[in-house]
């Protein structure tokens, strides 16, 4: 293997010092390293780059300008292609609008899942894109108040409201329910939903993530009613037939490079 690695080095190596560019491309193409499925952008013929949340459908920005154009080719460029797509939910929807009114539309599931199958796809195509697309591009968009460490405060804080909750009970069912919270739509990914399950499954017998509401004794409701990069407001319920049976308010403040969680039960706090 080592021997093959150091070969096809070599090979590129040479190809530099001796032939043109579009030589050395042929040759990441036929080794694997590159495709050519996206040469329209590099060939100038794509106008904008639309990204749509699949969650929140009011999120998306569009992309004109010709050097992060540029840099979507080289991404989109070094894409391994996969035989099958992630079963994971896609987080944004991509529409690259060439010349000519046509438009090409691929789903995007942001990281790479533990199976390694394709995150950038549509019905006939399937690639793996690297985290490049989420470090050096999408992060760049988000024109947004992020919460630092969304992920860590989101995820954290539904943990504590349950542990209290799941105090008072007796192993009834309860469904965490994350769906209706349209505040943090834009920041939920799929591949971290997932990792809470995981979390759920191994520290709860009792507990279920986004069910369909009603099925479980107790539906969990996570609302997310206002944030800034360095605040949360969260509304958590619990609901049993369409009927509140306790309501807890979270605030959320980062201070000191980390978050402090405060949890109120059933009365809502003055700085709510």
């Amino acid at each position: 293997m080592f021997k093959r690695i150091k070969f096809i080095l070599m090979l590129i190596v040479i190809s530099a010092l001796f032939t043109g560019c579009g030589v050395v491309d042929n040759v990441f193409i036929k080794i694997g390293l590159k495709n050519d499925r996206f040469e329209y952008i590099n060939e100038g013929n794509v106008t904008k780059v639309v990204i749509q949340s699949v969650r929140d459908k009011n999120f998306k920005f569009i992309i004109k300008d010709k050097t992060v154009l540029n840099e979507l080719y080289d991404i989109l460029s070094k894409a391994k292609i996969s035989e099958e797509s992630s079963t994971l939910n896609p987080d944004y929807i991509f529409e690259l609008h060439l010349s000519g009114n046509k438009v090409e539309k691929y789903y995007y599931i942001a990281g790479l899942d533990k199976e390694n199958k394709g995150n950038f796809y549509n019905e006939d195509e399937k690639y793996i894109v690297s985290k490049r697309l989420d470090n050096d591009l999408l992060d760049n968009f988000f024109n947004i108040r992020t919460p630092i460490k969304f992920k860590s405060i989101y995820y954290d804080s539904i943990i504590e409201v349950l542990d209290i909750y799941n105090e008072s009970i007796e192993s009834e069912k309860i469904n965490v329910y994350i769906n209706k919270d349209k505040e943090s739509a834009k920041f939920i990914l799929s591949i971290e939903e997932e990792e809470f399950r995981g979390r759920l499954e191994n520290k709860y017998d009792n507990v279920v993530l986004n069910q369909e509401m009603g099925k479980s004794a107790v539906d969990m409701v996570i609302s997310t009613v206002g944030y800034k990069s360095s605040i949360i407001k969260m509304k958590i319920e619990f609901m049993q037939k369409g009927n509140v049976l306790q309501e807890f308010y979270v605030l959320g403040n980062y201070e000191n490079k980390k978050w402090v969680i405060n949890v109120y039960k059933d009365e809502k706090p003055s700085d709510f």
